[in-house]
């Protein structure tokens, strides 16, 4: 193989299920690219998150996949804990990827509002980025989220500085608002 088409092929399986957010509907020549990256590239190590987004990158592909037996938070955790599960997750915030863990996260959108409120005010750019498109998200399924994402998304395009995760998540969010 080729080292250029390699290093591809792993940035695709670093990027995950979030190599198909542009798309509205992913060709075969993307769900191909995808399925090779899995083929070439082992998934990380079991854990919850790993198996979620494992799980996100083969129904990107239009691979049927188990859907992972836990998930990577549970009921009574704090919203610290919900929220900064849900970050890791972000590529997952996409109703193109609707599923069990995306029923679990419908019930705490106070919970996801109080982490991207708080990342707001901490200047973390990248995690109130990544928690406002799962209450973007939410607000597409018809949610009532108590912050105004439009607000957030606007004081992210002005100060979220140049980082490629920020802008991309805000692009989805965007995608996600037309």
């Amino acid at each position: 193989m080729c080292p250029s088409r390699s290093r591809a092929l792993a940035a695709i399986r670093i990027l995950g299920a979030d190599t198909m957010a542009g798309a509205a509907l992913p060709g075969p020549d993307d769900r191909a690219i995808l399925i090779e990256a899995v083929g070439t590239f082992a998934q990380p190590g079991p854990d919850p998150v790993a198996d979620w987004q494992e799980w996100a990158m083969q129904r990107a592909a239009g691979v049927t996949h188990r859907i992972p037996d836990a998930l990577p938070f549970h009921a009574g955790d704090s919203w610290k804990t919900f929220a900064g599960a849900l970050v890791a997750l972000s590529a997952l915030a996409t109703p193109k990827l609707d599923g069990p863990l995306h029923d679990a996260v419908r019930d705490r959108p106070a919970a996801i509002a109080r982490g991207a409120a708080r990342a707001t005010m901490r200047r973390d750019h990248p995690t109130a980025a990544a928690l406002t498109r799962w209450l973007v998200l939410l607000q597409w399924y018809g949610v009532r989220v108590p912050l105004d994402t439009g607000l957030l998304l606007d004081h992210l395009r002005l100060l979220g500085g140049a980082a490629a995760r920020t802008a991309l998540d805000v692009a989805v969010c965007d995608r996600m608002r037309r």
